[in-house]
């Protein structure tokens, strides 16, 4: 094909029936077709041609009608083969113009260059859950009330007072997930806000077993004869999958109709399955499991297991599970313990100041629902996220211990002291003072105050650390001292080993004066010396001196 310079005058169509030229030098778009030169000129008249301006009838005529099929041919061919010929050159139908299609894809272009997308691209959701405290209370309600007193007296009444139906936020999940060390089993939010996940706080949570034997939750392959013999016990074939739902159906029936075919026994095994099923070791799929038949084949057993390590060993492989692969669907693990634990250590206006426990008796939905409000923020990219509010002091809820009966388990870091800053909490009302001077006065003593305030919280916080660290060594020495006495080891090497043991490092702290300490100590305690420590790390801070 030749390049086209200037403007298209005319141009030329080659088909079988022909060739043809048309002019199109006329901006009124007047045409004239004539045959080319050539051995097939004489095969087709052409039409005269038309002065610019004129209109041509026949070429209006094609516009609004569709050519004949049957057209005279100089060569012999078949009917069949000219009706293939011209189907193949007939008049598409009408579709839209370039220039239209042209301005409309511009205008796609330069909304998404200039403009944003309204529909903002979404992230992927939060992982499921199969924890279901719903189902659990559901199936507490057909209970009958000889079978929760005897659930409450094997130990698992906390079970029974679950108030929570649902998890409320999977996100909140994903965000404790991301945070759970498996090897520490602590939640670190910051550096500063840290929870353990401890069996005593799943005491504290869910009033379960905390001693015992442990449980294997790993059931070997051969113990599936367990789950078999059970399936054909409640009527189902080895190849169909059992459900709480199937538990469930089975016991309403039995008190719809009468039939007084599940004991007592029977009810009790049903639901401890379910608990374990849907509640306390769930897994990424709603199947019940061999080991939850299996664990619960005597329940004259149940009450000597340790139920809450169990929970926090299972919330240990579901979170070495997480952090293998974060782009799995279901979470497995007991997730409304690590909810309510979280929500429980926050500190806020909706938290639940006593210190009765189940937890989970007091957290309903709405308690759930107001804290997770609270403490959801948003970070840089928009997405949410969770830890706006600060931890309670421990002192002051019911998961403060000292001393874990774990080797393994960290001691339960002391809540930071924090206050407040009050050039956030009042800057409105110091921008309504009109005066500038009073506005600068008053902006200078709140900076004053925060400044001195994060002063006195770092000594608090330093102090309770030091507390903690000499509450440490003190239980450890007594310890050993009486560890010694019970076993005769009395020498007197050792009695002084010991007792040097006892002298207070250089880096303890008296928070109070020595000589006050002393009289009070005097006061009540009689042959006791009292030792007088060095100077300490934190009277070098304060500054504070105690020489005579």
């Amino acid at each position: 094909m030749k390049p086209i310079q200037g403007r298209l005058k005319s141009f030329g169509v080659r088909t079988t029936q022909g060739e043809w030229t048309f002019d199109v030098s006329a901006i009124t778009g007047a045409a004239a077709a004539k045959p080319v030169s050539g051995v097939d000129a004489e095969r087709q008249p052409s039409a005269p041609l038309q002065p610019p301006g004129a209109c041509d009838p026949n070429l209006a005529k094609n516009n609004s009608k569709q050519a004949p099929r049957n057209v005279q041919q100089p060569h012999a061919e078949s009917s069949h083969a000219r009706d293939d010929d011209d189907d193949a050159f007939m008049e598409p139908m009408p579709r839209q113009p370039a220039a239209k299609k042209q301005c409309i894809n511009t205008s796609v272009a330069v909304n998404a260059t200039d403009k944003p997308p309204k529909n903002r691209a979404k992230y992927a959701h939060a992982p499921t859950v199969r924890c279901a405290p719903s189902t659990l209370n559901e199936f507490v309600d057909q209970l009958t009330f000889p079978q929760r007193r005897r659930i409450q007296a094997m130990g698992f009444g906390g079970l029974l007072s679950v108030s929570a139906e649902r998890l409320e936020s999977r996100e909140l999940l994903k965000f404790l997930f991301d945070r759970l060390d498996p090897q520490t089993m602590v939640i670190s939010v910051t550096k500063e806000k840290r929870i353990h996940v401890t069996p005593f706080a799943v005491k504290q949570v869910l009033d379960l077993p905390n001693d015992g034997e442990d449980i294997d939750l790993h059931t070997p392959a051969q113990q599936s004869k367990a789950l078999s013999d059970f399936k054909t016990l409640v009527g189902l074939s080895e190849s169909q999958d059992l459900h709480a739902s199937h538990l469930k159906k089975i016991l309403e029936d039995d008190h719809k109709f009468g039939s007084a075919l599940i004991d007592n026994d029977m009810a009790i095994r049903f639901f401890f399955i379910i608990a374990c099923n849907k509640f306390l070791f769930p897994s990424t799929d709603n199947n019940i499991r061999c080991k939850d038949i299996y664990l619960t084949r005597d329940l004259s057993c149940l009450p000597g297991l340790n139920w809450c390590k169990a929970v926090v060993d299972d919330l240990r492989d579901a979170a070495v599970a997480w952090r293998v692969d974060k782009g799995k669907k279901s979470h497995s693990g007991c997730a409304i313990f690590l909810i309510i634990l979280y929500l429980d250590n926050l500190h806020c206006k909706h938290q639940i100041a006593h210190t009765d426990t189940p937890r989970a008796k007091y957290f309903d939905q709405n308690v759930i629902k107001n804290i997770i409000s609270a403490d959801r923020t948003k970070d840089q990219q928009g997405k949410t996220t969770f830890g706006l509010l600060p931890l309670r002091n421990s002192n002051n809820t019911c998961y403060h211990t000292t001393n874990h009966p774990y080797a393994d388990v960290p001691p339960e870091p002391l809540a930071v002291t924090h206050f407040p800053s009050l050039q956030v909490e009042l800057h409105g009302l110091v921008a309504q003072i009109s005066s500038s001077s009073r506005k600068s006065q008053a902006l200078l003593a709140l900076a004053n105050f925060d400044a001195k305030a994060k002063k006195a919280s770092g000594y608090m916080n330093m102090g309770q650390n030091i507390l903690q660290d000499a509450h440490q060594k003190v239980i450890h020495t007594l310890r050993q001292i009486l560890h010694d006495e019970v076993h005769g080891n009395n020498s007197e090497e050792h009695h002084e080993q010991s007792h040097g043991s006892d002298q207070a490092p250089t880096g303890d702290v008296d928070m109070y004066e020595r000589h006050s300490v002393q009289n009070i100590a005097s006061e009540h305690v009689s042959n006791v010396p009292i030792l007088q420590p060095e100077t300490s790390e934190f009277d070098m801070i304060s500054g504070n001196s105690h020489d005579n």
